[in-house]
């Protein structure tokens, strides 16, 4: 949807709504995302082992994940084409993961410690990619542009339809590549759950190279359909 507008002038204002849109179902999935954690840690911490103290860093911890919403600035920068703003804010995650690693490392590693760690580095990227996000936009979509977000919903058409699809297949996604970890957590042990957690990323680690090359292609396919016409594309 963003694609037909970013190159237009003329529709600045329809850009902003769709950007409120995006950013209204990011905060309200994200709320909706923290009642869900402090449900699942509430009724599973005694299953996984863990004691008041834990569960209360790891509800934290959740919280911290869903709160740092990027995937707004997220579509913001790869519509307008500035995957090289991307890489930056993207490189915030291991920057600070390493810093913070070597942080815990040496006060003494303790999970709580290590949880703070990468809950810093979200919380960091989130806030790298709103900036350059914000920056990107300076001079052709104003604050005032980026309110109204139900305006989307008449201008855009079927994007209600294609939220609730796209959310939908997100959510199935994020559950089936954990489900496995946490039975084996909850039926096994948490040491073999991390055991299969750090098999599976090591299993994973080549699939890297593809899902940069589809960000990018998926964000051309789409300008090209938007800006030259279906014959083009």
């Amino acid at each position: 949807y963003g694609a037909t507008y970013v190159k237009d002038k003329s529709k600045t204002a329809r850009y902003g709504h769709l950007i409120a849109l995006a950013t209204a179902f990011d905060v309200l999935g994200a709320l909706m995302g923290c009642l869900l954690a402090w449900a699942g840690t509430s009724w599973l911490a005694p299953y996984f082992g863990w004691d008041a103290n834990l569960a209360r860093n790891a509800l934290i911890f959740c919280c911290a994940m869903l709160i740092s919403v990027k995937s707004t600035p997220m579509g913001i920068l790869r519509v307008e084409n500035r995957f090289d703003l991307s890489t930056y804010a993207d490189a915030v995650i291991p920057l600070v993961r390493m810093i913070g690693a070597l942080i815990v490392m040496i006060e003494g590693p303790t999970i709580t410690r290590f949880l703070w760690a990468w809950a810093a580095a979200e919380v960091a990227t989130a806030i790298a990619y709103w900036i350059l996000a914000g920056w990107q936009l300076r001079g052709h979509v104003r604050v005032r542009d980026i309110r109204d977000p139900k305006a989307a919903f008449a201008e855009n058409e079927a994007i209600g339809r294609f939220l609730l699809v796209t959310n939908a297949s997100s959510t199935v996604t994020g559950l089936s590549s954990n489900l496995g970890m946490m039975l084996i957590g909850f039926f096994v042990s948490p040491a073999a759950a991390g055991f299969y957690r750090l098999a599976s990323q090591l299993s994973g680690a080549m699939t890297k190279i593809s899902g940069l090359l589809s960000r990018t292609i998926f964000a051309e396919v789409n300008l090209v359909r938007a800006q030259e016409g279906v014959e083009s594309l």
